[in-house]
This record gives C-alpha cells, sequence and structure tokens, in this order.
C-alpha cells in the first residue's frame, strides 16, 4: 500500500512538472511573440490586436499598448556595399511631429554572415524611427574589407514592418525626409514618396511597374526589382565617387534638387567612366562595372546558400543595372541611345563636350549593345553638326576651333598644310603649281603633291632632280654625286651655288635647327643611316680668305624619337675642303 501510493505521488509530481513547462511555454510566447526570429511577428494572438484595427495598424486601446511594449526583433541588410560582421547598428525612436530623436535607443549588431542584422527592441513609444549603421564594409575589387569605417541611416515607419534594409538610397532620402515632413507639414508616408520621385528624378529612374516595393528600405543589393536594380547602379555610382555622397546629401535635403552642377557632372562622369576599359601600360584592365556585376554575383550565392531568404528574390540573375548608370549619365550628358543608326553620330552635352557613338570596344562602354559611346577626338569635336556626305568634298573651319578640316567624300580629316594656305585640289585646278611657305605644290587627280622636275647638266649629261623650296629651285640631289672644293663647286648652266642666307631661309621655312625627317628625306638632306654632310655656300668667310662658309645636316636615329628630327646649321670651313654642292636657281 505505501509502495503503491508512492508511486501515485511520483506521477503526480511528474504530471505537475509537465503542466509547469506547458504554462511557461505559453506565456513566453504571449509576451515575445517575434522572439523567436523575424519572422515570428506574423504569428501574433489576434486576441493582442483591437478588432476595429486595420491590418498591420497598432489601434489605440489596451490592446494597442499590449502590441507596442512587445518585444520585436527589427532586422535587415545593411549595405553600403555589404557591412561585414560586428558593425554596430543603433535604432532611435522618433518625435512623430519633428522626427527628432527622443532619447529612446536600441544597439544592435551585424551578425551570422555578410550584411545581415538585427535589433530587439522593447517598450518602443513611436511608430517613426531612424537606422543606422557604422562599420567596415566589402571592396567591390576583391571582396575584401575596406578598413574604412562609414555609416548608413534609414528612416521608417515600424507599425507595418519589422523589416528595415540600410542602403545607399535610404542614406541620401534620410535628410530630406525630415525636412519635409518638419517644415512643409507633409506626412510622413507623403514625405517618403516625394523624397524617393525627386532623387529618382535626378538619376533620370523611371518606376514602370507598379507592384514594385516602393520604399527604399525594401531594396537590397540580392533583389530583382526594379528598385533593387535602381540600388545597384546608384550603388556603383557612389561607391567609385564616394566624396559625393555627403555634398550630395546636404544638397538633396534643402529642396530635392541638385543645383551644383560640378556634383552632377563629376557623378555623371563617374557613371560613364565606370564602364570604360582602361589601358595600363600592356594590360587591359576590367571596367568597374564588371567588378560590380562579378561582386553582385558572388555576395548573391553566399546570400543563396547560407541564410533563409524567403524574403529577398535572390534565385533570379542579376538584373541589368548597368542601364541605370548608362541611362544617368547619357541622360545627364543629354545623348541619344547609341545604335546602329547612330553609329559616327558625334553628341555635345550641355557640358560643352563631345562624344561619338563608335563600335570601338576598348575605348567604349561595356553595355550589352554592340555599339558604344567613347570621347570623342579633337577631329571628331570640330566636326560636331556640320554634314558630311559620301559625294562631299570641302574645306571649312572646325565647329569648335579654328582649325580647318576637310569633308573627304564622306570622312573627316584635318587640313594638310597646302590646303590651309591655297585650298583644295579639284578638277577646276588641276595641273597648277601652287607655291607654300615650304613648298610648291602642283594639283594631280585631286592631290597636291610636292612639285619635282628633273634638269640636265650639258656639261656630262647627268640628270638632277630638283623641286621648288622656300621661293626657290633647289636641286635635292648632290652634284656630280661626289666632293668639290669651294674653287671646284660650279653649277650647271643657269644654276649656281645658294648663298648662306638663302640656305638660312631654308632652313626656317622647314622648321628651324630641329627639321622633322620627313622634310630631310624630302630633300635628300639625310638618309636612313647616321649621316653628317656638308655642302658649300657661295658666301666666304668674313674673317679670313681662305675659308667659306658650309651647311651642315647631322642625322642620328639612334632610337625611334631621335629619328624624328634632324639638325641643320652653318659653319665656316677651309676652301681647299671637300664638300658636297646643291644648287638653285630662280623661278
Amino acid at each position: 500500500m505505501k509502495l503503491f501510493c508512492c508511486k501515485d505521488e511520483a506521477y503526480c509530481y511528474l504530471g505537475a512538472l509537465f503542466l509547469v513547462a506547458v504554462l511557461l511555454t505559453a506565456c513566453a510566447g504571449d509576451n515575445n511573440g517575434n522572439a523567436i526570429g523575424p519572422d515570428a511577428q506574423n504569428e501574433i494572438s489576434s486576441s493582442s490586436l483591437s478588432s476595429s484595427a486595420e491590418p498591420g495598424e497598432f489601434s489605440l486601446d489596451a490592446s494597442s499598448s499590449s502590441q507596442k511594449t512587445a518585444v520585436r526583433t527589427i532586422h535587415g541588410f545593411a549595405q553600403r556595399t555589404p557591412f561585414v560582421d560586428g558593425s554596430v547598428v543603433q535604432l532611435t525612436a522618433l518625435d512623430e511631429s519633428t522626427l527628432e530623436p527622443i532619447g529612446e535607443t536600441f544597439t544592435g549588431i551585424v551578425d551570422g554572415g555578410f550584411s545581415r542584422y538585427s535589433v530587439e527592441v522593447d517598450s518602443l513609444k513611436s511608430r517613426y524611427v531612424q537606422i543606422s549603421v557604422t562599420g567596415d564594409v566589402l571592396s567591390y575589387y576583391n571582396s575584401m574589407p575596406e578598413e574604412k569605417e562609414y555609416t548608413l541611416y534609414a528612416i521608417t515607419d515600424l507599425d507595418s514592418r519589422d523589416s528595415v534594409n540600410i542602403n545607399l538610397l535610404t542614406h541620401l532620402e534620410f535628410d530630406r525626409v525630415r525636412k519635409l515632413v518638419r517644415d512643409d507639414k507633409l506626412s510622413f508616408a507623403e514625405a517618403k514618396k516625394q523624397a524617393e520621385k525627386e532623387l529618382f528624378e535626378i538619376f533620370h529612374i523611371t518606376m514602370k511597374k507598379s507592384n514594385d516595393a516602393y520604399f527604399a528600405e525594401d531594396w537590397s543589393l540580392f533583389g530583382d526589382s526594379l528598385g533593387d536594380q535602381a540600388l545597384m547602379g546608384l550603388t556603383v555610382i557612389f561607391n567609385i565617387y564616394k566624396a559625393t555622397i555627403y555634398a550630395f546629401s546636404d544638397f538633396f535635403a534643402k529642396d530635392g534638387k541638385i543645383v551644383n552642377d560640378t556634383i552632377i557632372y563629376k557623378m555623371a562622369q563617374t557613371a560613364f567612366n565606370s564602364g570604360v576599359v582602361r589601358i595600363s601600360g600592356d594590360i587591359y584592365l576590367s571596367p568597374d562595372l564588371n567588378r560590380f556585376r562579378s561582386s553582385f554575383n558572388r555576395w548573391k550565392s553566399i546570400y543563396g546558400t547560407s541564410f533563409d531568404m524567403s524574403s529577398v528574390a535572390y534565385h533570379g540573375m542579376i538584373p541589368e543595372f548597368e542601364e541605370v548608370v548608362e541611362n544617368f549619365w547619357r541622360s545627364e550628358f543629354g545623348l541619344e541611345k547609341c545604335d546602329k543608326e547612330h553609329l559616327g553620330t558625334v553628341g555635345k552635352t550641355r557640358y560643352d563636350e563631345y562624344y561619338t557613338c563608335a563600335q570601338d570596344f576598348l575605348v567604349g562602354t561595356v553595355t550589352n549593345s554592340e555599339y558604344y559611346w567613347r570621347v570623342a577626338n579633337s577631329l571628331e569635336a570640330n566636326s560636331y553638326g556640320i554634314k558630311c556626305d559620301s559625294a562631299d568634298y570641302f574645306i571649312t573651319p572646325g565647329s569648335v576651333e579654328s582649325s580647318l578640316i576637310v569633308c573627304d567624300l564622306g570622312s573627316w580629316r584635318y587640313a594638310l598644310d597646302v590646303e590651309k594656305q591655297v585650298g583644295l585640289c579639284t578638277n577646276e585646278n588641276e595641273g597648277s603649281l601652287e607655291d607654300t611657305d615650304k613648298y610648291g605644290y602642283v594639283c594631280m587627280s585631286n592631290k597636291w603633291e610636292v612639285f619635282t622636275d628633273t634638269l640636265e647638266d650639258e656639261r656630262d649629261g647627268k640628270r638632277y632632280a630638283y623641286s621648288k623650296a622656300a621661293g626657290l629651285y633647289w636641286m635635292i640631289d648632290d652634284l656630280g654625286d661626289t666632293t668639290f672644293t669651294w674653287a671646284e663647286a660650279q653649277c650647271p648652266e643657269g644654276w649656281r651655288l645658294p648663298t648662306v642666307d638663302e640656305w638660312n631661309n631654308l632652313q626656317k621655312k622647314l622648321g628651324g635647327w630641329r627639321i622633322p625627317s620627313t622634310d630631310g628625306h624630302q630633300m635628300h638632306l639625310i638618309d636612313g643611316a647616321h649621316s653628317f654632310k656638308m655642302w658649300w655656300t657661295s658666301s666666304e668667310s668674313t674673317e679670313d680668305d681662305l675659308f667659306a662658309i658650309a651647311f651642315v645636316a647631322e642625322y642620328s636615329p639612334m632610337d625611334y624619337l631621335q629619328a624624328q628630327y634632324f639638325s641643320l646649321g652653318s659653319r665656316s670651313e677651309l676652301k681647299s675642303r671637300k664638300n658636297s654642292v646643291r644648287c638653285v636657281k630662280e623661278p
């Protein structure tokens, strides 16, 4: 009997323990409806809400007070690029009229993986809060921490949400929303919509789908909505040109516009350059847009395998955020879309810069098209706005500089020196001989050619080539292909030795003491190898009758740069020395 009684008491004891455990579990569920995770808020008993309250809204009766004092877990992603674990998150309650802090702050951290944070709040006294994150972020170059601290803000209404992402868009709108509520007396929802509308207008972004989440705190770098796409595009711009964020935020907060053209111009330039392939020595550097796409894919795959991402559409491909970047700079510059129809078109931006629609990948931008806008070269810029068809052949001043340019059967080129001085060679002046400062030219088949002819030395029947240069006919072959003393230097009939002044004039017309080697070859003053040659002048030395003046050409093609020029000058030489001879003749 006693044994039976003890056994009965044991069962009674175990039953009591079980009952207590059940009651404790029930109490825990009532008092902390979402303590077990971010999604548990949806499991709050309907008895804690007023029967008259709309879904997601707090009522004003006693049951609403129970809801507000419940512990809640606010969570989301902190992303400038992803903030690293250990970054500090602070949630601060705001006055509902002024959106100023009311001294109620809760702290959490980014933990458990890239950029995921959570903050537990208790007895929250306002539906409006600001959330900040401070810490290191991942570099888009290599996904390593940048080792530099950043802070981003978000402002939101927690009345119907526990999920709040902190990103560049929430940061940029932060001060603007506060001003619209405080100074312009807009409701919080109206202020949010207006701030985001103004922000999108600045960046020429259009939200096409009405079913996309509208608020910036709903978007992340791992989604695939239009809002996520916009966030990714702006993340590219602001992460490359980091200094812009703070200046932009200050200007934007005042009136929802950026009146400082310098800021917008630099941002548009940054956006354009983010798609340009850069060349460093022999290495082609991948555009920043490509680097960002690789990083977005890498980060997204990590999230997709490491977390329950049921609230983020991570299964799809990364959206075409490059379109956001290109559309911004193209719209800001005032350029049309570069396509086959506009190939070769030169566009002028509102900043008086010029771009060309081309198919050159190495200097273009990364898009899904084979056509790319690139910075126009000086010739393309000079031809802006001037029509040049395939049958056209004319010379005209450039539209940007005073330099003369030629429309040559549908393509542009800079005018040659001869064309600048005497005009184009056309059918009307075929065969005519025209003088320039340097050479004489003859018009042959719509092209100016340096005039050359030959003379015959009646003394030995040899023929010598000559050209017209610096106002005289100059032999461009050495007399007799040999050397002579000054007394032996006798020219063919009608020709004579040039004076030192005539040599000096030729030197001046060719370019001075440092003359392009092309002219040296044209006049046969140099050849392809190292050369040092002297030619007699008719001028004697004023100091000694035994000396006369010779002209010297020296050419040392030791490398590419040296080979582009040669030197020409005069010196006194003994008349008994043997030098080469060139002869001249008046036209």
